[in-house]
């Protein structure tokens, strides 16, 4: 989706935001995504950018509130391009840490394998009944039942 940066402009003028020609000019355009290029933080690979309005704020953050509005309180800021550094409103969403994580694993980039294994670390597996989610990992429920000291059942 390409984006009018001058229409947008014009609509975070509109909503009166002073730090707006700072934040124009802290990134450059590279094809679909506008691309950070002032202050970061992070680790490589899992760079953002940081940006002050007032307060050091993410500025993929900043971005996707000033065209989107507020984000709600249990929500994060994801993108669609896979691009961290990118601050394009249209390659924003707001989701949970587990759509983001969903997200990452649908498109492969899911660094530590965990969703690629079909069978818990006892050999049980990771199929129909046997699974559950617990704290946004895969469970299996055949351990569970062991490590509680319960007869397993037949999940599989």
């Amino acid at each position: 989706m390409t984006i009018d940066t001058d229409k947008l402009k014009a609509l975070a003028l509109a909503k009166n935001s002073p730090y707006l020609d700072a934040f124009f000019a802290k990134f450059q355009i590279r094809g679909e995504c506008w691309q950070w290029i002032a202050s970061t933080s992070g680790r490589p690979g899992r760079m953002y950018g940081c940006f002050w309005n007032g307060k050091i704020i993410k500025a993929h953050r900043f971005a996707f509130e000033t065209w989107n509005g507020p984000l709600e309180s249990d929500k994060i800021i994801c993108h669609r391009c896979d691009n961290p550094l990118c601050v394009n409103p249209a390659h924003l969403y707001q989701g949970t840490h587990h759509d983001n994580v969903m997200d990452a694993v649908k498109r492969q980039r899911h660094k530590n394998g965990q969703s690629q294994k079909t069978h818990c670390p006892r050999n049980h597996p990771y199929t129909g009944d046997n699974v559950y989610e617990h704290k946004g990992t895969r469970q299996c429920k055949t351990c569970k039942d062991i490590f509680r000291g319960r007869k397993p059942k037949a999940y599989f």
